[in-house]
C-alpha cells in the first residue's frame, strides 16, 4: 500500500458517517494532530453542521463520489446496514478501515468480506470496546465455565453519555 500523507505528514482519513460516533471520532483525530479529515455524510443538516463544527477538508454526500485512493484510512461510522458494502469498497481500493460495531445486521456478505480482507492482507479492524468492561469480562468468564449454559443469543443495552 502507497502512503497518501499529506505534505505536513497527516494521515487523510476518511470518516463515513458523521452522526454520534462519528462525531467522537472527529474529535480523537483532532485531538492527536496527526490527521486530515474528509466526511461522507448523506444527511444535509448533519453535514453542514459537522462542517461548520470541525476542520473538514471535503465533504461529499455519498461514498459513490470518493476518490478512495487518496487516503491513508477510512473510518466507518454509518448505519451497520451498510457496513459490509462500505468495506468492500474500501477492499477494491486498497484502502486500510475501521468499521464500527456491529458488523452487519444479518450475515448477509459478511463471510465474502472476510475472505477478502484475509486475501488482500488489508489491515481491517472492527470497533468493540466493550469487551475491556468488568461486566463483559464476568459474561465471558461465566459462559466459558458453564455457569449459564451455552448461549444462543444475547441482548444487553449498555448506555452512556456520548457527550
Amino acid at each position: 500500500m502507497n502512503r497518501r500523507f499529506t505534505a505536513d505528514n497527516k494521515a487523510r482519513v476518511l470518516l463515513i458517517g458523521a452522526g454520534g460516533i462519528g462525531q467522537r471520532h472527529i474529535r480523537g483525530y483532532i485531538k492527536t494532530g496527526r490527521a486530515d479529515i474528509d466526511i461522507v455524510e448523506p444527511d444535509t443538516n448533519r453535514r453542514s453542521s459537522t462542517e461548520s463544527t470541525y476542520p473538514i477538508g471535503r465533504s461529499y454526500t455519498t461514498s459513490d463520489s470518493v476518490p478512495f485512493s487518496e487516503y491513508d484510512l477510512a473510518v466507518i461510522c454509518a448505519p451497520a446496514n451498510t457496513h459490509v458494502p462500505l468495506a468492500m469498497a474500501c477492499i477494491e481500493s486498497d484502502l486500510p478501515f475501521f468499521v464500527e460495531k456491529p458488523l452487519s445486521v444479518t450475515m448477509e456478505g459478511v463471510n465474502a468480506m472476510c475472505e477478502a480482507v484475509k486475501t488482500s492482507k488489508l489491515a481491517a479492524r472492527v470497533g468493540y470496546v466493550r469487551r475491556a468492561s468488568i461486566e463483559t469480562q464476568e459474561l465471558r468468564r461465566r459462559a466459558l465455565s458453564g455457569e449459564i449454559g451455552t448461549p444462543r443469543l444475547a441482548y444487553v443495552n449498555m448506555s452512556q453519555d456520548f457527550p
